[in-house]
């Protein structure tokens, strides 16, 4: 994918307080838990990848969860806020490889449907 090389910031590690986000174009890799103290590095990385998406024409930020340890109700709060930033963008957003503390976590709360585990690559 060409336009990644384009990017701002084409690949950026924020490493804090627990958990690692790498960031590649508009793919994201969560590392550790995401909780109170975390959630913050994960919404600043990707408000800036919502950014770069913004002034590239990128169409979908993907999130790869296989490495996510734990999510709590912050870190679930995050992802919702993230998702409500990426719709404001017209960017899609999903969350990939989704470990199953993380998709029973979805089901508990009720907003399974808002992050199916894994959407076709040319869906929007």
């Amino acid at each position: 994918m060409s336009d990644v090389e384009n990017f701002d910031t084409p690949t950026m590690a924020r490493i804090e307080r627990g958990i690692r986000v790498i960031a590649d174009g508009p793919r994201l890799a969560l590392h550790g838990d995401l909780d109170i103290d975390t959630a913050p590095v994960l919404l600043d990385v990707v408000f800036a990848r919502l950014a770069d998406c913004g002034r590239h024409g990128m169409a979908r930020l993907e999130i790869d969860c296989a490495r996510l340890d734990f999510c709590d109700s912050s870190g679930l709060a995050a992802l919702l806020l993230a998702r409500q930033r990426s719709e404001e963008a017209g960017v899609g957003l999903s969350l990939r490889r989704q470990p199953e503390h993380l998709r029973h976590l979805l089901e508990l709360t009720g907003i399974r449907a808002l992050f199916p585990p894994e959407h076709p690559p040319d869906s929007p």
